[in-house]
């Protein structure tokens, strides 16, 4: 059980569904794991820290022997196309090589529908885009691992390693079919520790430390139909299982989002204009 849920993490994506039978929800979680590059791979220390009530998961501590312990802090959390993770940790190994790392991990995973009178039936492309924030320090990495189609058979894996404020693009168009749901997943996820790279292991001697923080910094932020030859449709209807409103522009913030942001420039208004005020 242990090493299929590590061999997810490393090589799939925790939280990410690779079933036929789509689903909907978001998942966050935290994995601390001391062991070898080859099976058992946590053979020393396993830990996996699932969300509590409030759908953020926290792990900090000092976990391990010894010979091969970690010292880490993690959280995660996710929503519908807003993903926070950040990972730290400082390691030390003497005598036997081992893999010491902490990964944080958020994920939402649904099922979206883009409909147009004139192209229901037919194939189409989508061009997807996200704004990510994050710095990277030491030994550690983040990457954006994305799936998409009716079996969720479409897959990317973004790695970022060292530290970003961007918007990013999927390297080719998601393929979906007009009128037809469609499954659409996308984890964030942050490592600290041994590991130089998604769904590597290295297991090593030593002590190093290394600090992916990439909380609050994901956003998804362009969704671009285009039929099968490549050319922009607009005017296209999203609609999605979970009641997420979805837009060429990523997601659709909620009405109490709006009116905060609202409040906020109102605010930042009025401090200017009184400053002016008494500058005059």
């Amino acid at each position: 059980m242990r090493i299929a849920l590590l061999l997810t993490i490393l090589f799939a994506g925790a939280g990410v569904s690779f079933a036929s039978v789509l689903t909907v929800g978001t998942n966050a979680n935290d994995t601390v794991c001391i062991g070898s590059a080859t099976p058992p791979f946590c053979g020393v220390f396993f830990l996996s820290q699932p969300q509590n009530a409030s759908g953020i998961a926290n792990v900090s501590g000092t976990f391990g022997p010894s010979t091969a312990n970690e010292t880490v802090s993690a959280s995660a959390q996710a929503g519908y196309g807003i993903l926070d993770a950040s990972s730290t940790s400082s390691f030390s190994v003497t005598g036997t090589p081992e893999a010491d790392f902490i990964t944080a991990n958020a994920n939402f995973e649904d099922i979206v529908t883009i409909s147009d009178p004139s192209l229901n039936g037919q194939a189409g492309l989508l061009s997807l885009s996200y704004f990510l924030d994050g710095t990277v320090s030491g030994s550690a990495f983040a990457v954006v691992i994305t799936q998409a189609g009716t079996s969720l058979g479409q897959q990317w894996a973004q790695q970022y390693s060292s530290s970003v404020d961007g918007t990013f693009s999927l390297p080719s168009p998601i393929q979906f079919i007009y009128g037809q749901p469609f499954g659409l997943s996308i984890q964030l996820s942050t490592s600290a520790g041994t590991p130089t790279g998604y769904g590597v292991l290295n297991a090593e001697t030593g002590s190093g430390s290394g600090t992916a923080d990439f909380f609050s910094t994901f956003v998804l932020t362009g969704l671009d139909p285009e039929d099968s030859n490549g050319n922009p449709v607009s005017g296209v209807t999203f609609s999605s299982q979970s009641g997420t409103v979805y837009s060429t522009n990523g997601i659709v913030p909620e009405p109490s989002m709006l009116g905060l942001a609202l409040l906020a420039l109102l605010m930042i208004g009025m401090f200017v204009r009184r400053r002016q005020q008494l500058l005059a």
